[in-house]
């Protein structure tokens, strides 16, 4: 064929796929809604905007409580998205849900699982949540990053 007889066909434009900018009452109902292991990774994820993959290896030598900081941290074997190490202030909110959250004995990382190992997946615990705060659509992990960036604006 010399010539596409598609050549005249027009496509259509693809609407972007929105997230949706959870409520101030959404936020609380999800954080009341959650259990005691996941409510402190929801609030890191909500007050400090940490990416999925710096909540499962936040350790607990990265917060600085002296001077209320998180120090996403740009290690070798894991690293952050850019390369680059940052440091986020802790509000009053996340510092009271970190102190709240046991510790894992031999593990460095704070959100573990029983063997001291990061989390790989809390999809299904974060899903359960958002159904019993009745929030429709479900929610994600990275949802919790746009609230933070859109609430913090």
């Amino acid at each position: 064929m010399d010539e596409s007889p598609a050549r005249a066909v027009k496509t259509f434009k693809e609407r972007p796929n929105v997230t949706r900018l959870l409520e101030q009452n959404e936020i609380v109902r999800l954080l009341e809604s959650a259990t005691d292991r996941l409510r402190p990774l929801i609030a890191c994820a909500l007050y400090a905007g940490l990416r999925i993959s710096e909540l499962l290896h936040l350790r607990w030598k990265d917060i600085d409580w002296n001077t209320r900081e998180l120090h996403v941290v740009s290690r070798r074997e894991h690293h952050t998205k850019n390369y680059e190490s940052r440091r986020v202030p802790l509000n009053d909110a996340l510092a009271e849900a970190l102190r709240r959250h046991p510790r894992r004995l031999g593990s460095p990382y704070v959100f573990c699982n029983s063997a001291g190992k990061p989390y790989d997946n809390v999809n299904t615990a974060l899903r359960n949540a958002s159904e019993r705060a009745g929030i429709s659509g479900g929610v994600g992990l990275h949802q919790l990053r746009h609230a933070f960036c859109s609430h913090a604006l």
